[in-house]
């Protein structure tokens, strides 16, 4: 489906991601709020949850530039990944090297 309608894909995608910031920064919010007591520097998690929803107020009303970030960080993010597996690979064969050396 993606595919196949990629505009739909990428606007679905935005209204999820935006959705989550905002839900997820108004729980910190109130999670800090009500821990207020027990937690010491609760205003740092209420920062976090401020940024959070502002960054899904941000996607929701900018669509076109929301959908552009996101592209770019989920890029990024599978460069990255892509390059911590390729190390990895290496890694765990040079293991495999050692193992056939040993004696079971």
């Amino acid at each position: 489906a993606a595919m196949l309608w990629p505009d739909i894909t990428a606007a679905v995608l935005l209204i999820l991601v935006a959705s989550w910031a905002i839900a997820t920064g108004l729980l910190e919010i109130v999670a800090a709020i009500v821990l207020r007591r027990q937690l010491e520097g609760e205003w740092m998690m209420i920062l976090t949850g401020v940024i959070s929803v502002a960054f899904g107020l941000v996607l929701g009303f900018n669509p076109a530039r929301g959908v552009v970030a996101l592209a770019l960080v989920f890029g990024i993010f599978a460069v990255i990944r892509g390059i911590t597996l390729m190390l990895l690979s290496q890694k765990l064969r040079g293991l495999q090297d050692w193992a056939e050396g040993q004696v079971v």
